[in-house]
This record gives C-alpha cells, sequence and structure tokens, in this order.
C-alpha cells in the first residue's frame, strides 16, 4: 500500500497550563491541512516478528529515529491485537522540526493504513492521543480545516468554510518542541489571547485580525534567526504567525493569490 502523508499549519495556538497530575498541555488551534507538502509512505506486510521502518530522501536511505512510529506500531498491535510485521518506506519531504506535524502525520497515515488492511474501522481519538499525540487525531479524521481542542481529541470540521490566501515560509531550522514548551512553562504568567469562536466567525467573513500563537516568542527566545525572518515578513507586509512550536511560518496575504510553499535555505 502506497499512501500520501500530508503536512499541516496551526492558525493560531492557544496553550493551557498543565493542570495537576495530567502529563499534556491543553490546547486551541486551527489546522490547515497542507497538500502540497508530504511525505510518500510504503507499508508492506512482512513474514517477520519485528516491524521495519526504513527513511529517505530523495535519493539515498536517511538515518531518522521515530520513537512516535515504533509507539504507533506498539500501540497498534496491543490495542487490536494484530499479529502481522510491517515494512514501512517513508519518504521524507516535511521538514522536521518545523511544526508541520510531520512526525505525527506519519503515525496517523501508518495506523490508518494498518487498521484498513487488518479490516478494522473504529479509532478511539481520546486513546490516541492520551497514548500517541495530540496532532494525530486531525491527521485520522479526514478534514481539510478543523477547530481542535481538548487536547486535540475534540475536532469540528471547517472544510470549505473559508478561504484563505497564505504562503507557508519554511525556515531550515529543526526546533525543539520540548524546550519550546519547557520555556512556556517557566513563564508564570500567561494570558488567552485568541476567541476562536471570533476569529472563526472573522474568517468567514473574510477578516483576518487578533490571531496568536501562545509559543511563539518562546520560541523567539530560543532561535533568535526565527524572530529575525518574523520581523522581515512583517515588513514585507504579510499577516504572520508561527505554526506551532516552529519553524515554519503562516504568512497571509492580502490579496487572493494561489496558496504556496517557500523553502529557505
Amino acid at each position: 500500500m502506497k499512501v500520501k502523508s500530508f503536512a499541516k499549519i496551526d492558525l493560531g495556538y492557544s496553550v493551557y497550563k498543565k493542570r495537576k497530575n495530567i502529563t499534556k498541555h491543553d490546547f486551541e488551534s486551527i489546522f490547515i491541512l497542507v497538500e502540497s507538502v508530504y511525505d510518500d509512505i510504503e507499508i508492506i506486510k512482512i513474514d517477520k516478528n519485528v516491524d521495519d521502518v526504513h527513511y529517505y530522501n530523495e535519493t539515498n536511505e536517511i538515518y531518522v529515529y521515530s520513537r512516535l512510529v515504533y509507539k504507533t506500531l506498539e500501540w497498534i498491535r496491543q490495542t487490536y491485537r494484530i499479529k502481522n510485521h510491517y515494512r514501512i518506506n517513508i519518504k521524507k519531504r516535511i521538514p522536521i522540526g518545523a511544526g508541520l506535524g510531520g512526525g505525527s502525520s506519519n503515525a496517523a497515515v501508518i495506523m490508518k493504513s494498518i487498521l484498513e488492511l487488518e479490516g478494522i474501522k473504529e479509532i478511539n481519538y481520546k486513546d490516541v492521543v492520551n497514548k500517541l499525540g495530540a496532532d494525530i487525531p486531525f491527521f485520522l479524521s479526514g478534514y481539510k480545516t478543523a477547530y481542535v481542542s481538548d487536547c486535540g481529541s475534540t475536532l469540528e470540521d471547517l472544510s470549505g468554510q473559508f478561504k484563505l490566501s497564505y504562503e507557508v515560509h519554511l525556515m531550515n531550522v529543526n526546533v525543539n518542541t520540548k524546550l519550546v514548551f519547557e520555556k512556556f512553562d517557566d513563564n508564570q504568567w500567561h494570558v488567552i489571547k485568541n476567541n476562536f469562536k471570533t476569529i472563526i466567525k472573522n474568517l468567514k467573513e473574510n477578516i483576518v485580525t487578533n490571531i496568536y500563537n501562545d509559543l511563539q516568542e518562546h520560541c523567539f527566545e530560543l532561535y533568535p534567526n526565527i524572530r529575525y525572518k518574523y520581523n522581515e515578513l512583517l515588513r514585507e507586509g504579510f499577516y504572520t504567525i508561527l505554526s506551532g512550536a516552529g519553524s515554519s511560518f503562516i504568512c497571509i496575504k492580502l490579496k487572493d493569490k494561489e496558496n504556496q510553499v517557500i523553502h529557505e535555505n
């Protein structure tokens, strides 16, 4: 089975402080699938007692260790009592550490494909979030745009409800998401600025304003070169927001042009 594993961008990102005995941050965001940026994944059933995962660029095999992919394979096997094993070939195009959900997309596509091969249809999103990751349910949902909350397990389909003209600006920086969240946790004072009900209403009326990413300033503190690029994009007249923990930007255009992806060398 051959499948595409698409990237996503996060339009606005409100992060809530962790509650006692809770290991994950609750958050709100609007996730948008980016179908022009994707990894190619091939899934082959093998006659072995272990799974075999390989990564490639356009020409060669490369070393990438994704704990999430192996955790996903283990979770599938334990949850659904699957005995078969698989070789997974992943041709990487989604940049690593770019805030585009590449690892989660890979995990979701692998999960969905293997369950399809095994004839299993039902997936518990809350269990996926608790055991694997908050971005995975979006990639499982089939939605092109969604309002996401409840640690990623609750999704409201917004596909086709507004038209947004934007560029995705990819920087050649691998951001450490864990460090960005640690910076966020170290900050004692935090005010939620986004009102997603209002943001969604405005987007449907073609109004883009008052959209914030709570991780943006913490990413800039760790990676000053990303802040520099942000200021440069602002000077070019874009409404610019960091996607996730970084390093990619969503640059919203005032005029209606074809959406595109720009790579920073």
